[in-house]
Formats: structure tokens, sequence, C-alpha cells
């Protein structure tokens, strides 16, 4: 019996040694090898992007700005980005009127857009041809109880970095290391329970036999 265990002791650390070893081999072949690739691709698509900007209208700015049938405070100016809505408001929209300063550049956020009951805080980005972006802001109060509940603010997706991407890979890795340990160990126990009552079914056999 004890040399059952034995084996079944010293099967279960060369299988906890191999996987940490695997695992261990894995992630420093990534951080030797694909982390210099992604931050290499990184850089090369960095640079790529600054020359094609050299050769385009970093123009970001509106030519005008209103909102139909509200007058917008202070007076519009493209230096200015912060604008208010004094007036109360009773509808549950709003139609943003918005003219870029460079043919070239584009506008979102504009158009028919829905409020929030209560304060909301609207905005227009302009997109320049390089891809520079500003953002203007509107603020207003709606009062209308019909009002929708919507969600006027925008995100930025930002790039993810070589970093980033090497610490979400070893999470990965260790996540995958430790399920692999618990399907190892869960086979050892099963093995070791069929050895066992093989045994002592063998064992019992024998007695009969004797008997």
């Amino acid at each position: 019996m004890k040399t059952i265990y034995k084996i079944i002791i010293t099967i279960l650390t060369i299988a906890i040694v191999f996987s940490y070893n695997y695992a261990y081999a894995s992630m420093a072949d990534f951080t030797d090898e694909q982390a210099d690739k992604i931050t290499k691709q990184n850089q090369e698509e960095w640079k790529k992007e600054q020359e094609d900007r050299i050769n385009k209208s970093s123009n970001n700015y509106l030519k005008s700005l209103s909102v139909e049938n509200y007058e917008i405070t202070p007076e519009f100016d493209k230096q200015t980005i912060n604008y208010e809505i004094k007036k109360k408001i009773t509808e549950d929209y709003i139609t943003i009127i918005a003219e870029t300063d460079d043919e070239k550049s584009s506008v979102s956020g504009t158009g028919k857009v829905t409020l929030n009951l209560g304060e909301n805080n609207l905005r227009i980005d302009v997109e320049a041809e390089n891809g520079t972006v500003r953002t203007y802001f509107i603020k207003l109060n709606c009062e209308n109880e019909n009002a929708k509940l919507v969600n006027t603010d925008s995100t930025i997706e930002e790039d993810v970095s070589a970093e980033d991407y090497l610490k979400e890979y070893n999470k990965i890795q260790k996540q995958n290391l430790y399920k692999k340990i618990a399907i190892i160990l869960g086979i050892i126990i099963v093995l070791a329970i069929v050895i066992v009552i093989v045994r002592k079914t063998k064992k019992h056999g024998m007695v009969g036999k004797h008997g």
C-alpha cells in the first residue's frame, strides 16, 4: 500500500514540475520574442502614422456651431470649446448644427440629439484630416419628463501597448496552467482510486480462494 502512495506522489510531483516548466518556457519565449516583435510593430505603425500626418491638415476647428431654436452662450468662437444653453428646454431632443472650418475634416455629435431628463453634457467631435480630434461641449438642462435616458458620453479606445499585452498574456497563461494542473490532479486521483480498488479486489479474491 505504501508503495502505491509513493508512486502516486512521485507522478504528482513530476506532473506539477512539468506543467510549471512548460508554462514558464512559454512565457519566456513570449517575453523574449513576441514582446519585442509587438513593440517593433507598434513603433513602425506609429512612425507610419506620423509620416502620413505630415502632409495632412491638422485643422480640427468648427466654423460655426448652433442649436436650432435655442441660443448658446458664450457667443461661438472656434477657440472656445465649452458652451451652455440657459433657456429652459421642455423638449426631449435638440438639433445641433455645426460646420467644420476645414472641408477635409469631419464632425460627429450633430443633428437630432436625444436628451436625458435633467443635466446633459453633449459633445461635438471634430476630426481633422490627420486624425487629431477637438471636442466642443454644450451643457443644458432638460425638463421634459418623457425624455429618454440615454448615455451621451463617448469613449475613446486606446491602443494596447506591448507591456499591457504581455501582462494579459501572462495572466491567461497562468489561468491555463492552473486548469492543466487541476486536470492532471483529477486524473491522478482517479487512477489512484482505481488502483486501490483493483488491489483490494485482488486481495479479497485471494483471501476467498485460500478460504
